[in-house]
């Protein structure tokens, strides 16, 4: 429940005010932030701090997904827009059903909360490659929107 409050309040922050302004480098450091949030909830012990960041994390979760989303709609070429659409959902839909497989075997192996820890590492580092690798592709060359 606190993971759907955050994640209804984090899109009415999107939609209203200026926090989470649509960008490519947002999106990526809403990644980046969720990813530590998995970090930060699989690393406490207790009932209350787990639940605040199961809202955090719902928050970004909606905000980097709808963003994402939104991106790949407008930055794809007209004449490839449905087919792009369709691979990123694919992909994106993919990746979350591998992930919980793979949290959930690794967690038979070295534990649960270290599982869910590692997963949310490699979401941070991704995102961090991620964010560099941008960064420098803009200075080459900006983002053409079709």
């Amino acid at each position: 429940m606190a993971a759907a409050v955050g994640a209804i309040l984090g899109g009415v922050a999107m939609e209203t005010g200026n926090l989470f302004r649509p960008s490519v480098r947002t999106a990526i450091l809403c990644g980046a932030a969720f990813g530590l949030v998995v970090v930060a909830f699989a690393a406490t012990p207790a009932y209350a701090p787990a639940v605040a960041l199961l809202f955090l994390l719902g928050a970004f979760r909606l905000v980097f997904g709808s963003m994402a989303q939104t991106l790949v709609q407008l930055m794809a070429p007209a004449h490839l827009r449905g087919r792009i659409i369709g691979v990123f959902v694919m992909a994106q839909s993919g990746l979350q059903t591998g992930s919980g497989a793979t949290i959930g075997l690794l967690g038979a192996v070295v534990g649960v909360h270290w599982s869910l820890g590692l997963s949310g590492v490699a979401v941070f580092i991704a995102s961090a490659w991620l964010f560099l690798y941008t960064r420098s592709a803009m200075r080459s060359r900006p983002l053409a929107v079709a």
